[in-house]
Order: C-alpha cells, then sequence, then structure tokens
C-alpha cells in the first residue's frame, strides 16, 4: 500500500473518530439549514434552494440511524458518507486513468 493511501486512511479513520464531537455543539450544523432557516440567516433564499431542496432528501436524516445510539448513528453515518466519497473519487481515477 502507498505512504499516500494509508495517510488517506488514518486521516479518514480520525475524521469519522471525531464525528460524535459534532453533537456537542450548539445550533446546527453551517450549510445544512431549512429554507426558513437560510432565510433567517441570510435574508433570502435562493431560487436554487427552493427549488431543488424537495427533490434532494438525505439517505440518513439528522444522521440518525432508527435501533441505534446516536453516537454510534453519528459515526455509521459518517463512514457510509466516507466509503461514498471515496468510491466516487476511485471511480473517477479508473475513468481518467490513462493506459502506458
Amino acid at each position: 500500500m502507498k505512504k499516500s493511501t494509508k495517510f488517506l486512511i488514518i486521516f479518514m479513520i480520525i475524521l469519522i473518530a471525531l464525528t460524535p464531537f459534532g453533537s456537542l455543539s450548539s445550533g446546527s450544523a453551517w450549510g445544512e439549514w431549512e429554507p426558513e432557516k437560510f432565510k433567517e440567516i441570510a435574508g433570502f433564499i435562493p431560487k436554487s434552494i427552493q427549488y431543488t431542496k424537495p427533490i434532494v432528501e438525505a439517505m440518513i436524516p439528522d444522521y440518525q440511524i432508527k435501533g441505534i445510539g446516536s453516537t454510534a448513528s453519528a459515526i455509521t453515518s459518517a463512514t457510509i458518507g466516507a466509503l461514498l466519497t471515496l468510491a466516487v473519487l476511485f471511480g473517477l481515477k479508473q475513468m481518467t486513468k490513462r493506459e502506458r
């Protein structure tokens, strides 16, 4: 395994392990606002949010998975998100790979 791959894996594991600390903060996560909250913060609702928000639904709403605790839900959500991100990046890398 390449050194950069090991670094990426360790970095992702650290970020996933730190995920539950987000629940200690008050308020909502930056950028994860409902349209009404966005209007309260920015003074308006961009058309892109008005028209796309109802179409896009979260895979795991509020990072909560029924039947497991909030910490386990947060870690599971982070792990799924990280794996999906890595899968997309790997796919893009494979698509753009040059033949030697």
